[in-house]
C-alpha cells in the first residue's frame, strides 16, 4: 500500500506581489509533484502484490477553493485528477486507487485555524473500515455533505469557508 498523505498549505493573499516564489514551489512539490513521482517509482513494487492499493489524499478544498489557499486548493485539486487519471490507467492492473477527503483535522499544518477539527486518530477510524468497501472516494459525512453544498450551492459554500 501508498499512501501519499503529504501537504503543506501556506495562507497569503495571492494578489500580493510580494509573495516569497520559494511558498509557491514548495506547495506544488510537496502537495502534488513529489508524490506524483513517488507514486510513478513505486508502481512496479505494487504491481508485483494482487491486493496493492494507493491511497490519495485531497482536500475539499480541491473541490471548492478558499482565496487565501490559493496553491493549496489548486494542489488538491490537481491531486484529485491525478487520482482519477490513475485509477484509469491502472485498469489492467490489480492496483486500486483510492481517494480520501477528509476534513479540517487537527494537525501541525491547521494549527490556529478553525476550532471545529477532526483528530487524526478519530479520521483513520471512520476511513478504515469503508477501505474494504472498495470505494473509489473515501470520506466523511460532514464531508460529503459539504461537498454537496459546494456543489449545488457555491455562494453558501463560499460563506461557508470564509468564516473557517
Amino acid at each position: 500500500m501508498l499512501f501519499n498523505n503529504a501537504g503543506v498549505q501556506y495562507n497569503y493573499d495571492f494578489t500580493e506581489s510580494v509573495i516569497p516564489l520559494e511558498k509557491i514551489s514548495q506547495e506544488i512539490n510537496i502537495n502534488i509533484t513529489g508524490q506524483i513521482i513517488l507514486t510513478h517509482l513505486l508502481i512496479p513494487l505494487l504491481s508485483n502484490n494482487s491486493n496493492a492499493f494507493i491511497i490519495n489524499t485531497s482536500s475539499g478544498l480541491g473541490a471548492f477553493p478558499k482565496p487565501d489557499g490559493v496553491v493549496y486548493s489548486a494542489t488538491k485539486a490537481a491531486m484529485r485528477n491525478f487520482t482519477v487519471a490513475l485509477r484509469y490507467a491502472l485498469q489492467k492492473n490489480s492496483i486500486g486507487v483510492l481517494e480520501v477527503i477528509p476534513p479540517v483535522t487537527d494537525t501541525g499544518m491547521t494549527a490556529g485555524r478553525t476550532e471545529n477539527k477532526m483528530s487524526a486518530e478519530e479520521l483513520v477510524e471512520r476511513i478504515i473500515p469503508q477501505l474494504r468497501k472498495e470505494r473509489k472516494v473515501i470520506t466523511v459525512p460532514i464531508m460529503r455533505i459539504f461537498l454537496w453544498i459546494a456543489f449545488l450551492f457555491p455562494s453558501l459554500a463560499n460563506k461557508i469557508l470564509s468564516k473557517s
